[in-house]
């Protein structure tokens, strides 16, 4: 969860703030293994040929 300043009403703890930037770091590494997963080709579709690189034309 992240903690912000206008809903606690006061400075945000360097503790705080630490955990805000742990849970956004999280969230990304997530992110970024789901879209590394979904761009992954199946090895059954590499090997016929059918997979087409990204941005690469039809």
């Amino acid at each position: 969860m992240i903690t912000y300043r206008t809903e606690k009403g006061a400075p945000l703890t360097a503790m705080e703030l630490d955990q805000n930037f742990r849970e956004l770091e999280e969230r990304i590494q997530a992110l970024e293994a789901l879209l590394e997963s979904a761009l992954r080709v199946p090895e059954s579709a590499a090997s016929s040929g059918a997979a087409q690189s990204v941005g690469e034309d039809a």
